[in-house]
C-alpha cells in the first residue's frame, strides 16, 4: 500500500461548491471594541431633528401641516354644502337646484306640458351635480302644487311611493309661478358653472316661499 502523498503547500486548493472560502488569519477583521453606548466604536449617530414649534393660527396663511389643510378644506366644503345646496335663500325661498329648475322651466315655458326628462336635461346647463338630484327636487316641487303642475305619477308623499321615471311624467309652470316669480328686469344674473350661460342669483319673488317649505 503506497504511502499518502504529503500536501503540497504551494498548490492552491480548489474551492468546494457551497462552502465559503476560508479567510486567512492575518486578514480577518479585528473585533470592534465596544464603547460606553454598547453599539461599538463605529456607531452611526442619528441626525438631529429640530423641535416642533406650534405657531399661532393665522387665517390668512395658506400653508400649514396636512391635518390643518384637511380640517380647513373640510370646513370650507361643509360650509358650501350647507349654504349653497342644503338650505333655501331667504330672498326668494329657493335652494340653488330649485331655482335652476324654475329658471329652466321659465325658459322652455310655452303653456304646454313638458317631459320632465327634457326639463332635467335643460337644468343641467346650470346645475353641476347630476340629473338624479334635479329629478328628485323637481318631484318635490311638483308635489307641493304651488309652482309646478305635474301630469303623471309623481309618487305619494303620504305612502312614500316613488315617482315614475322622468321620461314618463310631464310638468309645467303654474299661473302663480308665471306671474309672481319671474322678472328679468329686476333679476341679477351670474355665469353658470361652465361660463356658457347666465343663471339668476335670486328671484324677485313676491311670495314668502320660504314659509311654505318644511
Amino acid at each position: 500500500m503506497s504511502a499518502k502523498k504529503k500536501k503540497d503547500s504551494s498548490q492552491p486548493e480548489l474551492p468546494i461548491e457551497g462552502v465559503p472560502p476560508a479567510v486567512p488569519a492575518q486578514t480577518a477583521p479585528a473585533k470592534k471594541s465596544s464603547g460606553t453606548n454598547g453599539n461599538g466604536a463605529d456607531h452611526v449617530i442619528a441626525e438631529t431633528v429640530e423641535a416642533v414649534v406650534h405657531k399661532p393660527f393665522d387665517p390668512k396663511q395658506s400653508g400649514g401641516g396636512l391635518h390643518t389643510r384637511v380640517d380647513r378644506g373640510f370646513l370650507d366644503y361643509a360650509s358650501y354644502v350647507i349654504r349653497d345646496r342644503a338650505i333655501p335663500n331667504l330672498a326668494d325661498g329657493f335652494k340653488p337646484v330649485q331655482r335652476r329648475i324654475m329658471w329652466a322651466l321659465h325658459e322652455k315655458d310655452d303653456g304646454r306640458f313638458i317631459k320632465v326628462a327634457n326639463v332635467v336635461g335643460h337644468t343641467m346647463q346650470y346645475h353641476p351635480h347630476g340629473d338624479a338630484s334635479i329629478g328628485d327636487a323637481l318631484v318635490v316641487l311638483a308635489n307641493k302644487r304651488y309652482l309646478i303642475e305635474g301630469q303623471g305619477n309623481f309618487g305619494n308623499i303620504f305612502t312614500g311611493d316613488p315617482a315614475a321615471a322622468s321620461r314618463y311624467i310631464e310638468c309645467r309652470l303654474t299661473e302663480l309661478a308665471r306671474h309672481e316669480i319671474f322678472n328679468e328686469d329686476l333679476t341679477r344674473f351670474v355665469p353658470s358653472y361652465d361660463g356658457r350661460n347666465k343663471e339668476p342669483v335670486v328671484f324677485p319673488s313676491k311670495l314668502p316661499l320660504v314659509l311654505t317649505w318644511p
